[in-house]
């Protein structure tokens, strides 16, 4: 049984990178409808084997070779990603935000 988006927990995941996504990975598959999920990212783009990155630079291999997830794989799970934007202060916006029902992110 689904639950509404709207009535799930919200997980937010500052940091798109490859332990957090492992994370959200295992969450998927354990509950996929248990959490209403949020990754905020710094890189403009989704999480890549960072392992892997000087095969990148060497020309070895493309960034698209070394992707995680990709964004269609975000999306087919509901998962709402903010790629490309730093977030600083989180734990002080997400207490004040659970002090006044306010979102706990704010784009």
């Amino acid at each position: 049984m689904s639950i509404n988006r709207l009535q799930r927990p919200r997980l937010v995941v500052v940091g798109n990178g490859m332990a957090g996504m492992r994370t959200v990975e295992e969450l998927v598959a354990r509950a996929p409808d248990r959490f209403d999920i949020t990754v905020i990212g710094g890189e403009p783009h989704p999480s890549y084997n960072r392992i892997l990155l000087s095969s990148v630079l060497a020309g070895e291999r493309t960034l698209a070779e070394i992707v995680i997830q990709p964004s269609s794989w975000y999306e087919k799970h509901g998962i709402h990603l903010i790629a490309g934007k730093r977030e600083r202060g989180q734990a002080q916006r997400r207490q004040r935000d659970q002090q006044t029902d306010r979102r706990v992110v704010e784009v």
